[in-house]
């Protein structure tokens, strides 16, 4: 399971590196607060979740994982979720 995982995360992340580079963009994986790996990463152990404990076929669970990451993808550039680096917790010095 931890293998599934990592492999998801790493095939979403690197695959949205090559692409941001093939259309010449700064990546999203280097911008400091946005949800795109943390995304990635849920949707992977959703995917697991939906196979391991609730028994759904691999296709079934991954429609289902594949929907809930969008949507929380979604939401999160929608609404503009970020995520705190150390430096914004502890303030300035």
């Amino acid at each position: 399971m931890p293998a599934a995982v990592l492999v998801g995360v790493i095939n979403a992340a690197g695959g949205g590196l090559l692409r941001d580079i093939i259309i010449r963009e700064e990546p999203l994986v280097f911008k400091p607060g946005r949800f795109y790996v943390l995304t990635a990463l849920a949707g992977s152990v959703l995917f697991i979740f939906f196979v391991a404990e609730l028994g759904l076929t691999p296709t079934h669970a991954a429609v289902g994982a594949i929907g809930l990451t969008f949507i929380f993808r979604a939401l999160s550039i929608t609404l503009n979720w970020r995520t705190t680096s150390v430096s914004e917790m502890t303030g300035p010095r």
